[in-house]
């Protein structure tokens, strides 16, 4: 029952902000037109490209919470709190100001229209505010799950993706303040939502009694969380260069509207990508508590025989019937190349969708480095095959295939990695479960 609730309020975390953006982004797209949003998408996105600052602290934090809560040791929770608060403060105001001081540069590279070069800057701007609040918001995003309290990070998610989206609409269609009201609006809702996490975070620590005020994070802390960690921010520079690049890429080689196009297009296969994701996060925190291998096998295959299933039913759909559903959803917005995309995307992304449950379990096993390793295997295919298709020929079509190609060849080495060098290494005893996990 514990597990189906976190894996509810974890599905319910994606379902809500993906309800709000499908509702919103026919809107976005008809006020703002390709240019514009592509301007919006690429200016919000650097976050992505700064990834690897978080040197894992997030997924140290979430695993690091969970285990020491699960031993009662209430002080190294509230070390590693701590420590990573002044870690995310510090480093996310520093990558804020980074992005705020490049942000000429990188509207001149990816080649802006000269009529909207002024308003890109400050577009830029914004979005390196908002990277400096979110990268804070981290922390008790991290928090939440970690004491398997997935109904408040569901919440804190579900508020950003209202307000966020909410702002957008007003802004393009009640205000005349164009892209430049998007961004402030996401800034906005960006900063309502880490001051709600933040207060929620401090009261539950009170009330479990976690000592934050005279928690001082100490070498040995910082030791612990960059030692997990390290893995994990090897695993997000994969992330851009497996999720992230194309956008600069394209920006750069074809400019905003083209990546208006190719993100569009993206948005309804990743999103149930993002919900297989969310739905299989429980396992992680569960893991990193887990005694019991024999109980955390049965759990496994249960969530990859429903992520195939779930899969399945949503991706089939996508490719049988794509240039329908598109055209349903942005209406006269749509073009036959975003169409063709549309279906290229739900390929790619249906081998993407089996990977999550094998992600977080070999995380939750203090293995991050399995998936770090197959995931930088994948981005590099990835940036051949597209860096093939630009110099060959630059159209989207080739890029989506690049990207398709890339995500099937690394998933079928990571599954076969992971059922026959982890769990045939991992002891499961045949009568009572042992008390230890090894690899």
């Amino acid at each position: 029952m514990f597990v189906r609730r976190n894996s509810f309020f974890g599905f319910v975390g994606f379902l809500v902000p993906t309800l709000v953006l499908f509702v919103v982004y026919p809107i976005l797209v008809r006020h703002l037109g390709m240019a514009t949003l592509g301007l919006y998408l690429l200016a919000t996105s650097m976050s992505g490209a700064l990834a690897f600052l978080d040197a894992g602290f997030s997924a140290a934090t979430l695993k690091f919470v969970a285990e020491d809560l699960a031993l009662g040791m209430k002080q190294r929770v509230a070390e590693t709190l701590v420590a990573s608060t002044l870690f995310y403060g510090g480093v996310g105001a520093l990558g804020g100001f980074a992005l705020w001081i490049l942000a000429p540069w990188m509207v001149s590279i990816f080649k802006v229209d000269p009529a909207l070069r002024a308003t890109a800057i400050v577009v830029f701007r914004l979005a390196a505010v908002q990277f400096a609040v979110f990268f804070t918001m981290t922390v008790f995003i991290s928090l939440f799950k970690g004491m398997q309290r997935f109904h408040l990070s569901t919440m804190s998610l579900s508020l950003l993706s209202v307000l966020t989206y909410g702002g957008a609409v007003i802004a393009v269609m009640f205000t005349d303040s164009g892209v430049v009201g998007v961004t402030a609006a996401s800034l906005a809702a960006n900063v309502i939502v880490l001051t709600f996490s933040a207060a929620v975070g401090v009261f539950i620590c009170a009330d479990q009694g976690i000592p934050l005020r005279t928690a001082r994070p100490t070498v040995a802390t910082y030791k612990r969380m960059l030692g997990f960690g390290f893995f994990m921010t090897v695993n997000g520079i994969a992330g851009l260069l497996l999720l992230q690049i194309q956008k600069y890429l394209i920006g750069i080689t074809l400019g905003p509207a083209a990546v208006g196009i190719y993100q569009t297009a993206s948005v309804p296969p990743s999103k149930v990508h993002a919900a297989v994701n969310a739905a299989t996060e429980v396992l992680f925190p569960m893991t990193s508590a887990s005694k019991d291998p024999v109980r955390l096998r049965s759990l496994y295959l249960r969530m990859v025989g429903a992520t195939v299933a779930f899969s399945t039913l949503a991706f089939l759909p996508m490719v049988l019937f794509g240039p329908r559903l598109i055209s349903l959803w942005l209406g006269q917005s749509n073009s036959p190349e975003l169409q063709a995309l549309f279906v290229i995307f739900a390929i790619a992304y249906f081998f993407q969708a089996l990977n999550p449950p094998a992600f977080h379990l070999l995380n939750g096993l203090g293995k991050p480095w399995i998936n770090t390793i197959s995931y930088f295997v994948t981005a590099l295919l990835n940036v051949a095959f597209i860096g093939i298709a630009l110099l060959t020929r630059p159209t989207l079509p080739r890029v989506a295939w690049a990207f398709a190609a890339a995500v099937f060849f690394g998933g079928v080495l990571y599954q076969a990695t992971v059922e026959f060098l982890v769990w045939r290494r991992l002891r499961l005893p045949q009568s009572s479960p042992q008390p230890v996990m090894s690899l």
